[in-house]
């Protein structure tokens, strides 16, 4: 009996193991960026042929020094999407709303359509930033370690932002009225931000239709 109980609640666990997925980037400058599907906290990174390849639609771009924005070429590989970067680029986004229409009733998500955004940057910055995506992330210009949520170009507020730390160390925060968070950065390495936020929005995609688009950011910056 106890084996019952136990498988049937892996197979309960499978569907939100896998809506809990996101993307984000990786990128050492001068060379390939790299988006991964899954989830940085658990070091879950999907493959292909496998969960990886229901990340389509992806489209991104990359922002040089001068702020120049140039869009970027996706190379599918069997462990993460490739992007085409310039020389030492200063940031680098993606995004896809190509994803299908998603049943997360069982979850007390409701029917929804899935977006999905990441970006890679610095966590400071010298001049205003400028969102490019519908959810996006930000570092405020001329401040330490403070951060930006922007959907529709405008501050979230009141949204929780989860921090994922090298060490796999975790910390939630909660956006002001202005969508801004001020971060501890007590080590050194690759940090990422993400963010969910659910816009009650009805509509069809590819003849099915959806109660709200759950937007999914991330953020990826490292400190030195």
């Amino acid at each position: 009996m106890k084996k019952n109980y136990l498988y049937m609640a892996v197979l309960f666990m499978l569907p939100l193991s896998l809506h809990a997925h996101y993307i984000w980037i990786e990128y050492d400058k001068g060379h390939e960026a790299k988006v991964y599907f899954g989830g940085v906290e658990d070091n879950e990174r999907e493959v292909s042929p496998g969960k990886l390849d229901k990340v389509i639609g992806l489209k991104a771009h990359t922002v040089d020094a001068q702020g120049t924005l140039k869009k970027s070429a996706v190379k599918r590989t069997s462990h993460y999407l490739g992007l085409e970067t310039q020389p030492n680029a200063m940031s680098v986004y993606a995004e896809t709303q190509a994803m299908p229409v998603a049943d997360l009733t069982k979850f007390g998500l409701g029917i929804v359509k899935p977006h999905y955004y990441a970006r890679f940057g610095t966590h400071r910055a010298s001049s205003p930033q400028k969102a490019a995506m519908l959810l996006d992330i930000l570092p405020v210009a001329n401040t330490k370690n403070t951060m930006q949520v922007l959907f529709r170009g405008k501050g979230l507020e009141k949204a929780k932002v989860s921090l994922y730390a090298p060490n796999t160390w975790t910390k939630e925060y909660r956006t002001d009225k202005d969508g801004k968070i001020s971060l501890s950065l007590p080590w050194t390495g690759e940090y990422v931000l993400e963010v969910i936020y659910t816009e009650k929005a009805q509509g069809k995609f590819d003849g099915k239709s959806y109660e709200a688009i759950r937007h999914r950011a991330t953020y990826t910056f490292v400190v030195e």
